[in-house]
Parts: C-alpha cells; structure tokens; sequence
C-alpha cells in the first residue's frame, strides 16, 4: 500500500513539474480571428474578448447574515454567497415554520443580482470549538423533547475543551419530523427561486459544528445506542429522495 502511494505521489510530483516535456502546441484564439502559435507548456490564457458569463464569479459562504464576510475588494468579483440556517432555526414549534431568513436573504440576492447557496445543519445538540459556538442546537428543542433519540459525542467526550454532540439521524422520530420539515421546506416554493443556487445539507463531515464526525469512538459509542449501517444508510437515502422529490 504504502509503495503504490509513493508511486502514485511521485507520478504526480513528475507531471507538476514537467511543464516543459514536449506537449502538443496550444492556440490561444484572438479576436482578429487567425490563430496564434504559443511555445509548449500549459497555456492558461483566453481569447482576447472574452467575458465571463452571468453569475460566474466568486463563491464566498458567510453566516447567518449574508454578506458579512465579503472583503471590500471582492465585493464586485462575488456573484454567490452561502447563507448558513439551521433547522432548529426554520422549525422553531412543532407546528410552526419560519422561513423568514431564506426569504429575506433571497431578497437581498436577487436585489444586488447575486444567487445563493443555503448551507443546512441539522443534528448537532451542543460543541465546544476552538471558534464560537453559532448558536447551537442545530436540532429542534421541540424534537429532542419529543422523540428523546440518542444523543452521543461524535468528536471529544465530556470534559475536554473541544467536542460535539449530536443526535441520532437514524432515530425513527427524528426521521419522521425531519422528512416533515422537507416537505414543508418543499410546499414553499423557495426552490424555485432563481436567486437559490444550491443546497448544502450536512451529514456526516470532519469539520467542527457541522454533523457527525464519526470518528472510530463515535462509531463504537453509536453502534452501542443501536446505530447499524444500513439504519444509517436508510435514514439518508429516506432525506435525499425527500429533498429531490
């Protein structure tokens, strides 16, 4: 294993840096029409003329707030911005939505001729990070109350400085409301807004405050609490033919 590895770093490490080994010519078209031989390497340029196309440029992901992490000096380069909610944010009741935020930040896109990605978490009960904690529990206080799932460390245990809890996703009744709240989501009409670029739904991640982390303790304290492959696998599929219907 560990030779295929270093076969396979060395190969790239060759093709990084054999940019001048005999290469097909390339062309780079001009607006005057007739083609220009370039020398043998990588040629990155476009014809001259060209222009990017209608929200191409830059991706920036912020917080709840959009726009708030756009540097002056990107400001005309960002054409996209992500916007990141919860679903204990848009479900607060068990009877009652609030997609007021989505709304509003789909305004402001479509106001300042952006689009939008929405960032979702779901799961997380409470963390402790290096950064600050966003305003965790990701998941409905209303749910936890209501199904009481399993709720484990799946980064860290209790007491250290940096850790994160979440909430089973393979419990039926999470399930259940969770399946709820996309078809609710759904009835809004919100993805079929020009502005709404695309869907972020967190899962299973190594980043801090997202879902699971699942590391190899997690995953031994989860399959004590009846976590099994495929109740896991059923509960995801379950949410993303739920989100594509």
């Amino acid at each position: 294993m560990m030779k295929a590895l270093m076969t396979l770093l060395a190969g790239m490490l060759l093709l990084l840096l054999n940019v001048s080994a005999a290469v097909p010519p390339r062309y780079a078209l001009t607006s005057s029409g007739p083609q220009t031989e370039v020398s043998p390497g990588e040629d990155w340029s476009l014809p001259e003329g060209t222009e990017r196309s209608y929200l191409s440029g830059l991706f920036q992901m912020s917080g709840e707030q959009p726009l708030t992490w756009i540097p002056e000096d990107l400001d005309d380069l960002v054409d996209c911005y992500g916007i990141t909610l919860t679903w204990a944010r848009l479900h607060p009741q068990e009877n009652g939505f609030d997609f007021f935020p989505l709304e509003s930040a789909l305004d402001i896109a479509r106001a300042q001729g952006r689009c939008l990605v929405l960032r979702l978490k779901n799961h997380v009960v409470d963390r402790q990070s290096p950064w600050n904690d966003d305003g965790v529990p990701y998941i409905p206080a209303w749910v936890l109350n209501k199904c009481d799932p399993p709720v484990f460390y799946t980064k860290g245990s209790e007491g250290e400085d940096a850790y994160i809890r979440a909430a089973a996703p393979w419990d039926e009744c999470v399930t259940s409301e969770y399946l709820r709240f996309i078809v609710t989501f759904g009835q809004q009409g919100l993805l079929a807004r020009p502005e709404l670029k695309g869907l972020y739904v967190h899962g299973i991640s190594s980043s801090f405050g997202e879902e699971m982390w699942l590391t190899p303790a997690a995953v031994q304290t989860a399959e004590a609490l009846g976590m099994t492959a495929q109740l896991l696998e059923d509960a995801y599929e379950a949410r993303f033919e739920a989100w594509a219907s």
